[in-house]
């Protein structure tokens, strides 16, 4: 048996109750998250855009992002999207809004999908366009400061939210607005 030093065995110590404590939990946390299926929307310099994914989270401790940045756009939000379906003169109005979330939680050993319709990160001001092919970075950053930069690919997109189907408006805020009218069968 190989005998240790009084200073080697304190080391060990040491790096065995700092694995097996809290305080590097978040790192462990953060080590366990992964961003599947990222892309963005192709846009023009100027508009808005959104960026897509799934989140899982594998680590033990919820992960909770509270910001994003990209140096393609002047402001970058954690956005959701609402849908408020009215009835008026007696057809269904659909309003579909998309505003800003303080945070977005991927739970321990859970997923999070971000989706057209649905939760997604907001481009607001893009400083150049974002055509097809094209990709760029995008840091997420967590409540604990961690950050996370994501390779984003630019396409055209399919999904449930495309533009080209709904009259696009933005409210007093600033936030985005589609409507949609539905007649009554």
């Amino acid at each position: 048996m190989t005998k240790l030093s009084r200073p080697m065995v304190l080391v060990l110590a040491l790096a065995a109750a700092i694995g097996l404590a809290g305080v590097p939990s978040a790192v462990r946390a953060e080590a366990g998250l992964s961003f599947e299926g990222v892309w963005a929307r192709a846009a023009s310099e100027g508009h808005t855009s959104a960026v897509y994914m799934h989140i899982a989270n594998e680590g033990g401790r919820d992960a909770v992002f509270v910001a994003a940045a990209a140096d393609v756009a002047e402001l970058v939000e954690i956005h959701e999207t609402t849908i408020e379906v009215y009835m008026e003169d007696g057809r269904f109005q659909q309003v579909m809004r998309m505003q800003q979330i303080p945070q977005l939680v991927v739970p321990a050993g859970g997923r999070v999908e971000l989706r057209p319709g649905g939760l997604h990160i907001m481009l607001i001001g893009l400083t150049r366009d974002l055509e097809e092919g094209d990709s760029f970075s995008l840091t997420l950053y967590t409540e604990d400061g961690q950050e996370h930069v994501i390779h984003v690919p630019v396409t055209v997109g399919v999904g449930m939210d495309d533009h080209d189907h709904h009259d696009h408006h933005h409210d007093a805020a600033g936030h985005d607005e589609h409507h949609d009218d539905h007649h009554e069968h």
